[in-house]
């Protein structure tokens, strides 16, 4: 299992998914057909940084 955070205009959610989801949510598909889809992946170093910038 792998925890994701959802933030919306009430805070910060908790939620826990499976590794198929999580390659779901994380997969985004591009409007053109010629080029391939890719992943957004966040380490948790890129996460720190967001939330330090954003402070």
């Amino acid at each position: 299992m792998f925890t994701i955070g959802i933030v919306n205009e009430t805070g910060v959610q908790t939620k826990y998914i499976t590794r198929k989801k999580l390659w779901k949510f994380l997969r985004i598909k591009t409007k053109s057909s010629d080029e391939p889809g890719f992943m957004l992946v966040l380490s948790n170093e890129t996460i720190k940084q967001v939330e330090r910038s954003l402070q």
